[in-house]
């Protein structure tokens, strides 16, 4: 067995792509967060008017208060006056541009009715939508990852956007001695997104808030669309930490590390875990003594020594595709109030004609210790793939021992080459359909962390890579 998003709608106007990418941020966005942050619902317009571009419903996860900051629950109206939205947020769906056509059943007899359009689902043509996504609950001290996504669903480019990020008393941006950081894009094209990462922490506990504005060079000075998201930041009585992947394709599988600590200087009485999951995910392996209950799985780890750490794995088949599957870690313990946290994946439907999968045998890893990735590249398509071509990212913290690669148990002929962290194997020149080229590549672990080994697989036909990733935890000697 082996820390740490985007809208994607599909509008009555016509079908749009969505085009991800990644742009440099200013002074310093990004750096991973121990935990992934949890993305919750999408923000939606209220209607196709660009002066009503931020008005969208609040997340489920992270509170989200559009309008001027302070204003909660309150949508700023260009044309003047405010609108409540507490009905909205609650819901998660904006308000329907058909709403105000209705009237009073008692003077419409005999006439039609308009009918009730659903919007949760629809992102009308004409907007700029900035969507957040954060935990609700945070761990004082420790890095929180907020994911920010803009998109332009206007007909035309948008010169210059740029995402302003301020945060209010409390607050902190790890290694930077300001308040305020920009994201910047020049130019966004007509339906495509951009995303980006940030990652700050608290220095206090409490109800703790950041302001987002999203500016671009055809509205002058004034924001055109505003977020405030606020996160309660608590004292932990446990220290907990979910390893996992990000990304998994249908039908792959999911290995999650839970890291249990007592950080305090007080022993812990009948500690108890629990891990509950999302539906999309079906369990397949878990450690022993678990209980395997209504609720999800429980383990009772008895009394938690200060400074001592348990470790527990699940594994899960990720069963159906998902935005958003999740599982939620609860730790307890007599005469404390319960931490809780979180951890999120994207299970993607097999969009490539090559999938690839991989997983570690033995976690955690000691450091002097040597340890085994199995690889598996399927050709899932109608026709055989020419050229298929293999690499993985080897991290620095172990060393390459030896990789070999089978196709129906016999080797397959060709070597690999190791520079600058990454093993490539030579080019495989026909990988028939319905086979599975088998890899087990062997490392030494040389140094302490939380590691990833990234695999891709490419051919003539898909030089687009499909890709995989498996987390693993290494372990220093104790005493060191």
């Amino acid at each position: 067995m082996g820390l740490a998003a985007v809208v994607g709608c599909t509008s009555t106007y016509g079908s749009r792509q969505s085009y991800r990418l990644v742009e440099p941020i200013s002074p310093g966005w990004g750096g991973a967060a121990p935990l992934g942050a949890q993305p919750g619902l999408a923000n939606r317009p209220v209607s196709p008017l660009p002066g009503n571009a931020g008005a969208g419903a609040a997340g489920r996860e992270g509170r989200q208060e559009s309008g001027t900051a302070g204003e909660e629950g309150v949508v700023t109206d260009p044309r003047g006056g405010t609108s409540d939205r507490d009905s909205a947020t609650r819901s998660g769906v904006g308000e329907s541009a058909t709403e105000s056509l209705g009237s009073d059943p008692e003077s419409s007899a005999g006439k039609l009715t308009v009918p009730s359009i659903e919007t949760e689902e629809i992102l009308p043509i004409g907007t700029i939508d900035l969507t957040i996504e954060a935990p609700e609950r945070a761990p004082v001290g420790r890095l929180v990852k907020f994911r920010v996504n803009s998109r332009n669903t206007l007909r035309e480019a948008i010169e210059d956007v740029r995402v302003v990020c301020e945060l209010q008393s409390g607050l902190e941006f790890p290694g930077f001695d300001t308040t305020e950081l920009t994201a910047a894009t020049p130019r966004l094209e007509a339906g495509e997104s951009k995303q980006w990462e940030l990652s700050l922490q608290s220095i206090r506990g409490g109800s703790l808030c950041c302001v987002f504005r999203l500016f671009h060079g055809g509205a002058g000075e004034s924001a055109v669309i505003e977020r405030k998201i606020c996160i309660e930041f608590v004292e932990q009585q446990f220290a907990i930490e979910v390893i996992g992947p990000e990304r998994r394709v249908e039908g792959g599988r999911a290995e999650y590390v839970l890291v249990i600590g007592n950080p305090s200087q007080e022993r812990r009485e009948r500690v108890r875990v629990q891990m509950s999951y999302d539906k999309a995910l079906v369990l397949r392996e878990s450690t022993e003594d678990v209980e395997n209950g209504a609720a999800g799985l429980i383990w009772n780890l008895g009394g938690l020594d200060p400074g001592e750490t348990r470790q527990l794995q699940a594994e899960f088949e990720c069963q159906t595709a998902a935005r958003r599957a999740c599982i939620a870690v609860e730790v307890a313990a007599d005469g404390l109030t319960p931490d809780r946290t979180e951890a999120c994946l994207e299970i993607a439907p097999p969009g490539n004609v090559l999938d690839i999968q991989l997983s570690d045998r033995v976690e955690p890893i000691g450091v002097g210790r040597r340890g085994q990735y199995d690889m598996s590249v399927r050709n899932i398509g109608v026709n055989d793939a020419r050229n298929v071509r293999i690499e993985l990212q080897i991290p620095q913290e172990v060393e390459l021992l030896s990789a070999t690669l089978t196709i129906r148990g016999a080797a397959v002929d060709g070597q690999y080459t190791l520079r600058d962290g990454r093993l490539v194997f030579d080019t495989i020149e026909r990988f028939r359909r319905d086979e599975t080229i088998e890899g087990v590549i062997e490392i030494e672990a040389k140094q302490a962390g939380r590691v990833e080994m990234k695999a891709s697989v490419t051919s003539s036909s898909e030089p687009t890579p499909a890709t995989t990733a498996e987390p693993t935890l290494i372990e220093a000697p104790i005493g060191r």
